[in-house]
């Protein structure tokens, strides 16, 4: 009788200590995960002309900010390319409608706006077509007290593919 005491004893401790243990490490790995990433975005858009996220929210934190698009359809970049474009809210708009006229000459154009604040190279899902570019941007650039918006700027697309960038103060 002594042997089955200890014995429902035991697992007594071994059912609680176990699954709480296995918690703590699992909400750990998380915390340190969402730690390394909370700086570092990754947005996908698709050949329905959307973005997967329709805002990115930067942690108080970052001072150096990755976002990266990245190509989710299948069509070429020449048909549907997809880019990340980051401007004043004030401003995006009227940068979508410049550019959309200025696209077939050289779409990379867009870098050359002053009214950019960041921008990728366009990403596509054809064989061959570049999937994912990535841009840095310094907090220390962007004003806490300005609202931004993203959004791609090939011609067509920023009407649904647009987003608000928010700082957290």
């Amino acid at each position: 009788m002594e042997s089955v005491g200890r014995y429902l004893t035991n697992m007594k401790i071994t059912k609680f200590i176990i699954p709480s243990v296995t918690l703590f490490l699992n909400l750990s790995c998380v915390g340190i995960l969402n730690a390394a990433s909370s700086c570092s975005f990754r947005i996908v858009g698709d050949d329905t002309l959307k973005f997967d996220l329709k805002e990115i929210r930067v942690s108080k934190d970052c001072d150096d900010i990755t976002v990266t698009i990245a190509a989710g359809g299948k069509m070429p970049v020449s048909a549907m390319g997809h880019n990340f474009v980051l401007a004043k809210a004030s401003e995006w708009k009227d940068l979508a409608m410049s550019e959309a006229k200025r696209f077939p000459k050289n779409p990379q154009d867009v870098a050359k706006d002053k009214r950019v604040i960041a921008t990728t190279t366009f990403v596509g899902g054809a064989p061959g077509d570049p999937k994912e570019a990535s841009v840095q941007i310094k907090r220390s650039s962007l004003d806490p007290k300005t609202d931004y918006q993203f959004f791609c700027s090939f011609p067509g697309h920023f009407g649904s593919m647009n987003g608000k960038f928010i700082l957290e103060k």
